[in-house]
Formats: C-alpha cells, structure tokens, sequence
C-alpha cells in the first residue's frame, strides 16, 4: 500500500514516503489483505521535488508515474504543477477506472508562494475527477497511509516526531519518526524517502540556525 507525509516548519517542509507498491485491482478496500503476490516493488518511491519550493507526495493508483512527471514539471510553480499533473493525468491514467471503488489516485503538492505555505490536491475520487483544488496549509504534520483515517495518522507521526526532536535535528527527526510510523504497520514497508523544499527567500545561514 502507500504512506506518504509532510512536516511542515516556517522554515522547511519535509516531504517523505515509503517504498512499497501494491496491485489493489479488485481489492476489497475494507478488507484488504497484503500478499507477496500484490507487491510490486519496495523501492518505490513516491515524493519528487519539482524544485526549491514545489514538492509533490503520491499516493494510490499511478505511483509509477511520479518519475516521469516530476521531470516534466521541473522548474514550475506549484499552480502550474496542479494544473500540468490534471492534464497529464487525464492522458495517461483510465478513465474508466474511476469509480471503481479500489481505484484512487490522490496526490498532493506541497509548495510555497510568497513565502506562505500552500497545498494542491489533485484526485480522482472528486465530483469533478482530477480537477486541481488549492488551500492555505499550516506548520505541523499530515501523514495520509493506507486504510487509516488521515486524522489518526497525522497525529500519531507527530507523536513519534516531538519525541525524535529531543535528540535529532529537523530533518533526522522527521525521518525516524516516518520509520517508526511505517514499521508498525503491516501494510507498509520499503525503503524510506525524503525531499526537502523551503522558501526561496531563506538564507542558508538561517536554516542552519534553525536546525
């Protein structure tokens, strides 16, 4: 299945995903069961920043893809990525597999504009499949993983990030705590991946203050 998440400080974001691709064709969404024959890869990675301030995290159906469209996009701005994944999408993905309810693609664009932290989601299970949404987002983290209620997830890898932060800097503490949260779950695994974006404006000696 797929974990991805952010943890977002005024400073940075830090984008992170686990390895694992799944085949959930025909599955039963509330009774999955993850087979060695299901697993596709566990090096699969699922976060790809754009540039010093876009990201994009991936998850569901379509994963194969974020290689392929993060070079397109390279050098976009987070409204143009949204825009530009829509379409790319629409031509790449089927259509007809919408509605189906163990299809769902669900990616999110991490970025920052003027400074300010901003989201974009791109989706297929809207009333208007694919359509670009945007909204103003906050420091903290989001944390969105298979068959779990994104609420929960959030929570419980902000639990394990505090606890990390005693020790660790930022970036360390983010990375153990997204470990710790995808080993206990068994619809996890993989290799864990990390991408860091942050505002243009920020000097390099301000960052490393910060950390």
């Amino acid at each position: 299945m797929s974990a991805v998440a952010t943890i977002r400080t005024p400073e940075q974001s830090i984008l992170l995903s686990d390895g694992l691709a799944v085949d959930t064709s025909g599955a039963d969404p509330d009774n999955f069961q993850l087979t060695e024959d299901r697993i596709h890869s566990r090096d699969c990675k699922k976060v790809a920043k754009i540039n010093d301030t876009v990201g994009l995290l991936w998850v569901g159906n379509g994963v194969t893809l974020v290689d392929e469209f993060a070079t397109l996009a390279k050098g976009r701005t987070g409204r143009e990525v949204a825009d530009e994944l829509s379409e790319f999408l629409k031509l790449k993905t089927d259509s007809s597999l919408y509605n189906e309810p163990w299809y769902n693609i669900n990616v999110s664009i991490a970025c920052y504009e003027n400074g300010q932290m901003w989201g974009y989601s791109v989706r297929s299970k809207t009333p208007i499949p694919l359509k670009p949404t945007r909204s103003p987002v906050s420091t903290g983290c989001y944390c969105m993983a298979a068959l779990k209620d994104p609420g929960k997830a959030s929570q419980e890898l902000e639990q394990r990030f505090v606890s990390h932060r005693a020790t660790k800097n930022v970036r360390q503490s983010a990375i153990a705590a997204f470990t710790d949260f995808v080993k206990e779950d068994d619809l996890l695994g993989g290799e864990i991946f990390c991408e860091v974006i942050n505002p243009k404006t920020q000097s390099k000696f301000r960052k490393a203050l910060m950390n």
